[in-house]
């Protein structure tokens, strides 16, 4: 679309008879035709057609004048840019995309160096990553289940101890241990190995 503005601004300077001006660009005439397209690149096209006729032909199809374009074409991406202009502007879903990576990279350093949440990433290690996206299909009390025991903020008594809710921290089984959602898994890691799944 940028493309065709300029082509039709530079057109609209130095011919005044009628003129065709041929492009390959299926968008740019989808969009021109599409009234729920309103840029300030589409309305340039259109205030600039007068007595222009727009036409669309096939992409490497042999047409001179395509071909032309498409050598200069080349050899202007081969150039670096300066400036903004005739640079076009960078689509929004891919500043969308670049700023998602930003954020998930900047979320997983945080969560890397920060000294909190040690009970959730020794938990992590039992659990398979790929898994944890199936969560959000549970049922409501599952899932809230689950964050309990991957979050060491369940019914763990060593978790009620620190609310003051129970005076003993330790596990109610074999006592010997406190009872922390760590503690959990490897009853759970014993039980499996031993064929006890009760």
């Amino acid at each position: 679309m940028l493309a065709l503005s300029t082509a039709l601004t530079i057109l609209n300077s130095c011919v005044n008879t009628s003129t065709a001006l041929i492009t390959v660009s299926m968008s740019a005439m989808q969009s021109l035709q599409n009234p729920a397209v309103r840029t300030k690149t589409k309305l340039s096209c259109i205030n600039q057609i007068n007595q222009l006729a727009l036409i669309r032909v096939p992409g490497h199809s042999g047409i001179h004048g395509n071909e032309k374009a498409d050598e200069m074409a080349d050899i202007g991406a081969a150039l670096e840019t300066v400036g903004h202009d005739p640079a076009p502007p960078i689509s929004l879903s891919y500043i969308k995309a670049r700023i998602s990576e930003w954020s998930a990279e900047e979320f997983h350093n945080k969560w890397c160096n920060s000294a909190k949440a040690g009970t959730t990433k020794e938990t992590l290690k039992y659990i398979n990553m790929k898994s944890l996206p199936s969560l959000t299909t549970l049922h409501k009390p599952i899932t809230n289940q689950t964050t309990h025991v991957l979050t060491g903020q369940g019914p763990f008594r060593s978790h009620l101890a620190k609310l003051k809710l129970v005076d003993e921290p330790s596990c109610p089984n074999c006592g010997s241990h406190q009872d922390t959602s760590m503690h959990f898994f490897s009853i759970v890691q014993k039980s499996t190995a031993s064929g006890n799944h009760t």
